[in-house]
């Protein structure tokens, strides 16, 4: 029977989310936020993977797949199968809107970092940990716990999203939730375990045909592996728009083709304000002399001071300083970033003498025509 703990103010995610646990007369826990909405079956495959005889020796936290609402076309696309590290330590939702039916969202994975919004874990692994530190407010706690698990039960640690489970989730509707976003992230970054957690986005992707690129302006880029690349190409030369749209649907890291859908002489303008929303900083610095539109009709004030900022760094007195620390990180974790930041370090004095002027002066008048 479910039964409410009334409080008299509200005590933010993680002491609610630890209160409820140590009233919960279950051994098993299941955390879910109030802003999902679950369909049928969604527990048997969770209490199934839980269960698995063949992971009976893990100490296992299991999670549904999350799914954004459906779209006007009627089709959900994925909001969490998983958090990733970054070769700079910052975190994110792996494959976040994938389609449903994409190939990597049918693939289970070990991961090292789960969403808090739903997830389940006995109450004894949960205590074991001393459950989410109540320091964060209503924010980056879920980050915290999964290191906290990973590093107290080490190899015998499992995290995996089902996808056979699956829930709707509608994201952030609690009010005020970012508002203590700056400081629950440096909270984070002060801890040993996470100053000492290895990235692995790299490694997930790498596992599905994908790789990590960083671009001169220090953007983590996911793109499609030599090999799928190749296999697309034809579609380039063929140039036929409705082929290169079903495709770009099915493979939202195909670059080559959203470039390719934007620069179609028969893609509406509508359509072309929408697919600028999904471009790169460094794809859209690309093709900036190509635009049909001025960055304000087709971006958001954000993205526009985004993109600002992005080329602003190039010209920065420590963005050398950036590429080194990056490079150094990264040396024996992320060999192609590491790569990419040594390849940079190596153009740049050429970059700084010959466009640096040139940089400069565009970057200005981009200050003043588009912000």
């Amino acid at each position: 029977m479910a039964a409410s703990i009334p409080q008299e103010k509200n005590i933010n995610f993680a002491a609610a989310c630890n209160l409820g646990a140590k009233k919960a007369s279950s051994s098993l826990l299941f955390f879910l936020n109030n802003d999902t909405v679950v369909t049928e079956n969604y527990l048997d495959p969770l209490l199934k993977a839980y269960n698995d005889p063949a992971t009976a020796n893990k100490k296992k936290i299991v999670a549904p797949l999350l799914l954004y609402p459906a779209n006007e076309k009627g089709i959900h696309t994925v909001q969490h199968l998983g958090i990733y590290l970054e070769p700079i330590f910052t975190v994110g939702h792996l494959y976040e809107h994938f389609p449903e039916s994409h190939r990597v969202v049918k693939k289970k994975r070990k991961l090292n970092c789960i969403t808090g919004a739903a997830f389940m874990v006995s109450k004894e692994n949960f205590f074991a940990i001393n459950g989410f530190d109540e320091a964060y407010k209503n924010g980056f706690e879920d980050v915290d716990l999964c290191l906290h698990f990973n590093e107290f039960f080490g190899k015998d640690a499992l995290m995996e999203v089902i996808p056979e489970s699956r829930i709707i989730h509608h994201c952030s509707m609690s009010q005020g939730i970012h508002d203590n976003k700056v400081e629950n992230v440096n909270y984070l970054a002060s801890k040993d375990i996470f100053i000492n957690a290895v990235p692995d986005w790299h490694e997930l992707l790498e596992e599905n045909g994908y790789e990590l690129t960083l671009t001169p302006f220090l953007e983590f880029v996911p793109q499609l592996n030599e090999k799928l690349r190749e296999k697309f190409s034809s579609l380039l030369v063929e140039n036929n728009l409705t082929k290169l749209k079903d495709q770009y649907a099915k493979e939202p890291y195909w670059h080559e083709g959203l470039k390719a859908i934007l620069s179609h002489s028969q893609l509406t303008a509508e359509e072309k304000r929408q697919l600028y929303q999904e471009v790169t900083i460094y794809d859209l610095l690309t093709m900036l002399d190509k635009l049909e539109f001025t960055l304000p009709s087709i971006t958001s004030e954000e993205t526009r001071k985004k993109f600002i900022s992005k080329l602003q760094l190039v010209t920065q007195e420590n963005y050398k300083a950036k590429l080194a620390g990056i490079a150094e990180k990264n040396k024996n974790l992320a060999p192609k970033i590491y790569d990419s930041c040594v390849s940079y370090l190596i153009d740049y004095d050429k970059f700084m003498s010959t466009d640096y002027k040139k940089t400069k002066e565009r970057i200005e008048n981009l200050k003043k025509n588009y912000l």
